[in-house]
Protein backbone atom coordinates (compact mmCIF):
# COMPACT_ATOMS: atom_id res chain seq x y z
CA UNK A 1 0.00 0.00 0.00
CA UNK A 2 1.37 3.72 -0.60
CA UNK A 3 0.28 6.37 1.86
CA UNK A 4 0.11 9.97 1.49
CA UNK A 5 0.83 11.98 4.39
CA UNK A 6 -1.24 15.64 4.53
CA UNK A 7 0.66 18.58 5.67
CA UNK A 8 4.39 18.64 6.27
CA UNK A 9 4.46 19.84 10.39
CA UNK A 10 6.40 18.62 12.72
CA UNK A 11 4.25 15.11 13.11
CA UNK A 12 4.25 14.26 9.44
CA UNK A 13 8.15 13.91 9.17
CA UNK A 14 7.69 11.78 12.54
CA UNK A 15 5.49 9.70 10.34
CA UNK A 16 7.39 9.89 7.49
CA UNK A 17 10.28 8.82 9.70
CA UNK A 18 8.59 5.75 10.73
CA UNK A 19 7.18 5.01 6.96
CA UNK A 20 10.80 5.40 5.95
CA UNK A 21 12.25 2.73 8.52
CA UNK A 22 9.64 0.17 7.65
CA UNK A 23 9.38 0.97 4.14
CA UNK A 24 5.86 1.47 3.63
CA UNK A 25 6.04 3.60 0.35
CA UNK A 26 4.84 7.61 0.82
CA UNK A 27 4.39 11.22 -0.26
CA UNK A 28 4.11 14.30 1.75
CA UNK A 29 1.64 16.91 0.53
CA UNK A 30 2.55 20.17 1.71
CA UNK A 31 0.96 23.79 0.48
CA UNK A 32 3.74 25.69 2.06
CA UNK A 33 6.80 25.85 -0.73
CA UNK A 34 9.61 26.84 1.79
CA UNK A 35 8.13 23.83 3.65
CA UNK A 36 8.73 21.43 1.07
CA UNK A 37 11.85 22.25 0.22
CA UNK A 38 13.03 22.42 3.86
CA UNK A 39 11.94 18.80 4.08
CA UNK A 40 13.74 17.36 0.66
CA UNK A 41 16.72 18.84 2.10
CA UNK A 42 16.37 16.78 5.16
CA UNK A 43 15.78 13.47 2.86
CA UNK A 44 11.64 13.21 2.91
CA UNK A 45 9.88 12.29 -0.25
CA UNK A 46 7.49 15.59 -0.62
CA UNK A 47 5.42 17.41 -3.18
CA UNK A 48 3.82 20.92 -3.19
CA UNK A 49 -0.06 21.04 -2.99
CA UNK A 50 -3.29 20.75 -1.43
CA UNK A 51 -4.65 17.40 -0.25
CA UNK A 52 -8.04 18.55 -0.67
CA UNK A 53 -7.52 19.63 -4.36
CA UNK A 54 -5.19 17.07 -5.11
CA UNK A 55 -5.11 14.92 -7.84
CA UNK A 56 -4.90 11.35 -6.57
CA UNK A 57 -2.42 8.84 -8.03
CA UNK A 58 -4.22 5.64 -8.30
CA UNK A 59 -1.44 4.27 -6.24
CA UNK A 60 -2.36 5.86 -3.36
CA UNK A 61 -4.19 3.62 -0.70
CA UNK A 62 -4.41 5.59 2.35
CA UNK A 63 -4.45 9.10 3.72
CA UNK A 64 -2.95 10.06 6.84
CA UNK A 65 -4.32 13.66 8.13
CA UNK A 66 -1.29 15.56 9.52
CA UNK A 67 -2.96 18.82 9.30
CA UNK A 68 -4.66 21.49 11.68
CA UNK A 69 -7.70 20.90 12.74
CA UNK A 70 -9.88 23.43 10.40
CA UNK A 71 -9.93 21.27 7.84
CA UNK A 72 -10.15 18.07 9.08
CA UNK A 73 -14.25 17.29 8.16
CA UNK A 74 -13.19 18.01 4.62
CA UNK A 75 -10.48 15.56 4.51
CA UNK A 76 -13.47 12.71 5.62
CA UNK A 77 -15.56 13.60 2.87
CA UNK A 78 -12.53 13.60 0.32
CA UNK A 79 -11.99 9.95 1.28
CA UNK A 80 -15.65 8.70 1.41
CA UNK A 81 -15.61 10.53 -2.49
CA UNK A 82 -13.01 8.56 -3.43
CA UNK A 83 -12.84 5.52 -1.49
CA UNK A 84 -9.43 5.90 0.32
CA UNK A 85 -9.18 4.72 3.52
CA UNK A 86 -7.60 7.50 6.29
CA UNK A 87 -5.50 7.66 9.33
CA UNK A 88 -6.67 10.78 11.32
CA UNK A 89 -4.22 12.72 13.62
CA UNK A 90 -5.84 15.94 13.17
CA UNK A 91 -7.70 16.87 16.44
CA UNK A 92 -11.17 18.50 14.92
CA UNK A 93 -14.52 19.66 16.59
CA UNK A 94 -15.78 17.40 13.93
CA UNK A 95 -17.44 14.44 14.76
CA UNK A 96 -16.79 11.27 12.50
CA UNK A 97 -19.60 9.25 13.68
CA UNK A 98 -21.58 11.31 12.05
CA UNK A 99 -20.29 9.85 8.73
CA UNK A 100 -19.79 6.30 10.02
CA UNK A 101 -22.45 5.20 7.54
CA UNK A 102 -21.26 6.85 4.46
CA UNK A 103 -17.92 5.19 5.29
CA UNK A 104 -19.44 1.84 5.90
CA UNK A 105 -21.23 2.35 2.31
CA UNK A 106 -17.85 3.31 0.54
CA UNK A 107 -16.24 0.15 2.19
CA UNK A 108 -13.68 1.85 3.77
CA UNK A 109 -11.53 2.13 7.16
CA UNK A 110 -10.69 5.42 8.71
CA UNK A 111 -9.06 5.40 12.04
CA UNK A 112 -9.42 8.63 13.98
CA UNK A 113 -7.97 10.22 16.68
CA UNK A 114 -4.86 8.05 16.62
CA UNK A 115 -1.93 10.73 18.33
CA UNK A 116 -0.85 10.02 21.84
CA UNK A 117 -4.30 11.23 23.98
CA UNK A 118 -6.96 11.01 22.26
CA UNK A 119 -4.81 7.90 20.80
CA UNK A 120 -2.34 5.94 22.62
CA UNK A 121 -4.62 6.69 25.61
CA UNK A 122 -7.69 5.22 24.19
CA UNK A 123 -6.24 2.05 23.21
CA UNK A 124 -4.63 1.49 26.85
CA UNK A 125 -8.61 2.35 28.19
CA UNK A 126 -9.71 -0.24 25.27
CA UNK A 127 -7.08 -3.08 26.64
CA UNK A 128 -7.44 -2.54 30.18
CA UNK A 129 -11.39 -2.05 30.32
CA UNK A 130 -11.46 -5.62 29.03
CA UNK A 131 -9.63 -6.72 32.79
CA UNK A 132 -12.94 -5.65 34.20
CA UNK A 133 -16.36 -7.28 34.20
CA UNK A 134 -17.56 -3.47 35.04
CA UNK A 135 -16.25 0.15 33.82
CA UNK A 136 -17.01 2.66 36.50
CA UNK A 137 -14.20 5.42 36.03
CA UNK A 138 -11.82 6.06 33.21
CA UNK A 139 -9.28 9.37 33.79
CA UNK A 140 -6.88 10.57 31.76
CA UNK A 141 -4.04 12.84 32.61
CA UNK A 142 -1.35 13.60 29.89
CA UNK A 143 0.87 16.68 28.75
CA UNK A 144 3.84 17.92 26.62
CA UNK A 145 6.38 20.11 28.89
CA UNK A 146 9.60 21.29 28.34
CA UNK A 147 12.21 19.03 30.59
CA UNK A 148 12.69 22.85 32.60
CA UNK A 149 10.16 24.86 33.77
CA UNK A 150 10.70 28.19 31.59
CA UNK A 151 9.37 31.37 32.60
CA UNK A 152 7.04 33.13 31.66
CA UNK A 153 4.61 30.04 31.15
CA UNK A 154 6.70 26.68 31.95
CA UNK A 155 5.96 25.94 28.07
CA UNK A 156 7.61 25.92 24.67
CA UNK A 157 5.55 25.19 21.60
CA UNK A 158 5.52 21.20 20.25
CA UNK A 159 2.45 21.22 17.93
CA UNK A 160 0.36 23.59 16.13
CA UNK A 161 -0.12 26.91 18.09
CA UNK A 162 -3.80 27.19 16.85
CA UNK A 163 -4.69 23.88 18.02
CA UNK A 164 -3.09 24.74 21.26
CA UNK A 165 -5.21 27.53 22.02
CA UNK A 166 -8.30 26.19 20.84
CA UNK A 167 -7.85 23.05 23.30
CA UNK A 168 -7.67 26.29 26.15
CA UNK A 169 -10.46 28.28 24.89
CA UNK A 170 -12.89 24.88 24.30
CA UNK A 171 -15.33 23.84 27.07
CA UNK A 172 -14.66 20.69 28.52
CA UNK A 173 -16.84 17.95 28.83
CA UNK A 174 -16.40 15.27 31.70
CA UNK A 175 -18.79 12.66 33.47
CA UNK A 176 -19.82 12.69 36.52
CA UNK A 177 -22.10 10.24 38.36
CA UNK A 178 -23.70 9.08 35.08
CA UNK A 179 -24.39 13.10 34.00
CA UNK A 180 -22.56 14.70 30.72
CA UNK A 181 -21.30 17.80 31.95
CA UNK A 182 -19.60 20.75 30.47
CA UNK A 183 -16.83 22.76 32.23
CA UNK A 184 -14.96 26.10 31.95
CA UNK A 185 -11.66 24.97 30.37
CA UNK A 186 -8.60 25.81 32.51
CA UNK A 187 -10.26 24.50 35.37
CA UNK A 188 -10.65 21.84 37.96
CA UNK A 189 -6.78 22.71 39.40
CA UNK A 190 -5.25 19.68 40.77
CA UNK A 191 -1.98 19.97 42.17
CA UNK A 192 0.51 16.90 41.63
CA UNK A 193 4.01 15.30 42.16
CA UNK A 194 5.37 12.53 39.52
CA UNK A 195 8.97 11.36 41.17
CA UNK A 196 11.60 12.31 38.17
CA UNK A 197 9.86 14.68 36.87
CA UNK A 198 8.43 17.02 39.84
CA UNK A 199 5.21 19.52 40.68
CA UNK A 200 3.03 19.70 38.49
CA UNK A 201 -0.74 20.71 38.04
CA UNK A 202 -3.95 19.54 35.81
CA UNK A 203 -6.86 21.05 35.03
CA UNK A 204 -9.94 19.84 32.09
CA UNK A 205 -9.52 19.95 28.77
CA UNK A 206 -11.78 18.63 26.36
CA UNK A 207 -10.15 15.00 25.84
CA UNK A 208 -12.72 12.26 25.83
CA UNK A 209 -14.07 12.93 22.86
CA UNK A 210 -15.40 9.36 20.78
CA UNK A 211 -14.89 8.15 24.68
CA UNK A 212 -18.10 9.27 24.76
CA UNK A 213 -19.62 7.14 22.56
CA UNK A 214 -18.49 4.32 23.17
CA UNK A 215 -18.16 4.54 27.22
CA UNK A 216 -21.57 5.41 27.69
CA UNK A 217 -22.39 3.26 30.38
CA UNK A 218 -19.44 4.52 32.08
CA UNK A 219 -20.52 7.19 34.93
CA UNK A 220 -17.38 8.78 35.91
CA UNK A 221 -15.14 10.07 33.01
CA UNK A 222 -12.50 12.77 32.96
CA UNK A 223 -9.52 13.70 30.87
CA UNK A 224 -7.36 16.39 32.07
CA UNK A 225 -4.18 18.80 30.54
CA UNK A 226 -0.61 18.13 32.44
CA UNK A 227 1.30 21.55 32.98
CA UNK A 228 3.70 23.11 35.12
CA UNK A 229 2.25 24.91 38.41
CA UNK A 230 0.84 28.36 37.88
CA UNK A 231 0.13 27.87 33.62
CA UNK A 232 -3.72 27.34 33.76
CA UNK A 233 -3.69 31.08 35.76
CA UNK A 234 -1.70 32.35 33.53
CA UNK A 235 -3.53 30.93 30.04
CA UNK A 236 -6.82 32.15 32.12
CA UNK A 237 -5.89 35.32 32.64
CA UNK A 238 -5.12 36.01 29.32
CA UNK A 239 -8.04 34.40 27.74
CA UNK A 240 -10.69 36.40 30.53
CA UNK A 241 -8.34 39.69 28.92
CA UNK A 242 -9.50 38.92 25.19
CA UNK A 243 -6.70 37.72 24.17
CA UNK A 244 -8.02 35.05 22.28
CA UNK A 245 -10.82 37.23 20.93
CA UNK A 246 -10.71 36.36 17.22
CA UNK A 247 -13.42 39.47 16.58
CA UNK A 248 -10.94 42.21 14.54
CA UNK A 249 -10.46 45.35 17.18
CA UNK A 250 -11.41 48.58 16.45
CA UNK A 251 -11.43 47.73 12.45
CA UNK A 252 -7.66 47.91 12.72
CA UNK A 253 -7.76 44.53 10.63
CA UNK A 254 -6.39 42.17 13.09
CA UNK A 255 -7.92 40.56 15.65
CA UNK A 256 -6.72 39.61 19.19
CA UNK A 257 -6.58 36.00 18.27
CA UNK A 258 -4.28 36.20 15.38
CA UNK A 259 -1.76 38.68 17.46
CA UNK A 260 -1.49 36.46 20.16
CA UNK A 261 -1.38 33.69 17.88
CA UNK A 262 2.36 35.26 16.50
CA UNK A 263 3.59 35.82 19.58
CA UNK A 264 3.23 32.59 20.84
CA UNK A 265 4.68 31.38 17.82
CA UNK A 266 7.70 33.61 18.66
CA UNK A 267 8.30 33.47 22.23
CA UNK A 268 6.94 29.72 23.06
CA UNK A 269 9.14 28.36 20.06
CA UNK A 270 11.95 27.26 22.53
CA UNK A 271 14.70 25.40 21.28
CA UNK A 272 14.47 23.26 24.65
CA UNK A 273 13.98 19.57 24.94
CA UNK A 274 10.70 18.19 26.26
CA UNK A 275 8.69 15.26 28.03
CA UNK A 276 5.53 13.89 27.56
CA UNK A 277 3.83 12.56 30.71
CA UNK A 278 0.65 10.17 30.22
CA UNK A 279 -1.65 8.26 33.39
CA UNK A 280 -4.06 6.34 32.22
CA UNK A 281 -6.58 4.94 35.02
CA UNK A 282 -9.19 2.68 34.89
CA UNK A 283 -11.49 1.62 37.82
CA UNK A 284 -14.64 -0.46 38.24
CA UNK A 285 -15.10 -4.16 39.68
CA UNK A 286 -13.72 -7.77 39.43
CA UNK A 287 -14.88 -10.79 40.84
CA UNK A 288 -17.40 -8.49 42.58
CA UNK A 289 -14.42 -6.39 44.19
CA UNK A 290 -13.50 -2.76 43.58
CA UNK A 291 -10.39 -2.56 40.96
CA UNK A 292 -8.20 -0.21 39.03
CA UNK A 293 -4.77 -1.01 36.32
CA UNK A 294 -3.25 2.20 35.87
CA UNK A 295 -0.77 3.10 32.41
CA UNK A 296 1.93 5.40 32.60
CA UNK A 297 3.99 6.42 29.86
CA UNK A 298 6.79 9.22 30.67
CA UNK A 299 9.43 9.98 27.24
CA UNK A 300 11.79 12.64 26.73
CA UNK A 301 13.10 14.06 23.68
CA UNK A 302 15.88 12.07 21.71
CA UNK A 303 17.71 12.69 18.33
CA UNK A 304 16.07 14.90 16.07
CA UNK A 305 12.56 14.29 17.40
CA UNK A 306 10.50 15.87 20.96
CA UNK A 307 8.64 13.89 22.77
CA UNK A 308 5.52 14.92 21.93
CA UNK A 309 6.70 14.30 17.89
CA UNK A 310 7.55 10.81 18.95
CA UNK A 311 4.75 10.03 21.08
CA UNK A 312 2.42 11.41 19.24
CA UNK A 313 3.82 10.89 15.26
CA UNK A 314 5.31 7.30 16.01
CA UNK A 315 1.62 6.13 17.58
CA UNK A 316 0.29 7.60 14.52
CA UNK A 317 2.55 5.81 12.06
CA UNK A 318 1.95 2.23 14.33
CA UNK A 319 -1.75 2.88 13.71
CA UNK A 320 -1.50 3.42 9.84
CA UNK A 321 0.89 0.02 9.81
CA UNK A 322 -1.86 -1.50 11.58
CA UNK A 323 -4.39 -0.82 8.44
CA UNK A 324 -1.65 -1.47 5.92
CA UNK A 325 -0.85 -5.22 7.28
CA UNK A 326 -4.12 -5.77 9.42
CA UNK A 327 -7.45 -7.59 8.71
CA UNK A 328 -10.12 -5.46 9.71
CA UNK A 329 -13.32 -4.92 8.37
CA UNK A 330 -14.35 -2.01 7.03
CA UNK A 331 -15.77 0.78 9.23
CA UNK A 332 -15.05 3.66 11.79
CA UNK A 333 -12.65 3.09 14.55
CA UNK A 334 -11.39 4.98 17.28
CA UNK A 335 -8.07 3.41 19.20
CA UNK A 336 -9.86 1.80 21.64
CA UNK A 337 -12.36 -0.29 19.34
CA UNK A 338 -8.54 -1.38 18.32
CA UNK A 339 -7.47 -2.86 21.70
CA UNK A 340 -6.90 -6.55 20.46
CA UNK A 341 -3.61 -4.54 18.94
CA UNK A 342 -2.43 -2.60 21.89
CA UNK A 343 0.70 -5.33 22.33
CA UNK A 344 1.10 -4.84 18.89
CA UNK A 345 1.14 -0.77 19.40
CA UNK A 346 2.88 -1.02 22.21
CA UNK A 347 6.05 -3.25 20.88
CA UNK A 348 6.27 -0.96 17.62
CA UNK A 349 6.30 1.82 20.08
CA UNK A 350 9.12 -0.25 22.22
CA UNK A 351 11.24 -0.07 19.41
CA UNK A 352 12.17 3.52 19.52
CA UNK A 353 12.32 3.37 23.41
CA UNK A 354 8.71 4.60 24.23
CA UNK A 355 7.99 2.12 27.13
CA UNK A 356 4.48 2.26 28.55
CA UNK A 357 4.76 0.47 31.95
CA UNK A 358 1.51 -1.53 33.81
CA UNK A 359 0.81 -1.13 36.73
CA UNK A 360 1.90 -5.14 37.02
CA UNK A 361 5.36 -4.57 36.08
CA UNK A 362 5.51 -1.22 38.49
CA UNK A 363 5.82 0.36 42.08
CA UNK A 364 2.69 1.56 42.98
CA UNK A 365 4.22 4.63 44.01
CA UNK A 366 5.48 5.36 40.97
CA UNK A 367 2.51 6.47 39.49
CA UNK A 368 0.65 8.27 43.13
CA UNK A 369 -0.83 11.48 42.78
CA UNK A 370 -0.27 14.12 45.27
CA UNK A 371 -3.69 16.23 45.65
CA UNK A 372 -2.53 19.20 47.56
CA UNK A 373 -6.21 20.82 47.08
Amino acid sequence: MSVLIAGGGRQARAIAHKFTEWEIPYEIVERNEERVEKLKKDGYSAIHGDILKWKMPQSVNIIVSALPAHPGEKVYHLCIEKRMELVDLSYTDFDPFTVEEKIKEAGIRVFFDTGIAPGLSNLLIGFLSKKLERVEKIRVLVGGIPVKNIPPLGYTITWSPSDLIEEYTRSARIKRDGKLLTVPPLTGIEKMYYEGVGRLEAFYTDGLRSLLHTYTDVPDMEEKTIRYPGHAQKMKFLMDMGFFDKEICNNKGVSPYMMNLCVLKERLNIDIKDLLLMIVEVGGTKNNKKSKYIATLLDRAHDEFSAMERTTGFSCAAFTRLMVEEKIEPGLYPPEKLHMFTKRVLSLLKEDGIKVILDADQKVEEVLLINEE
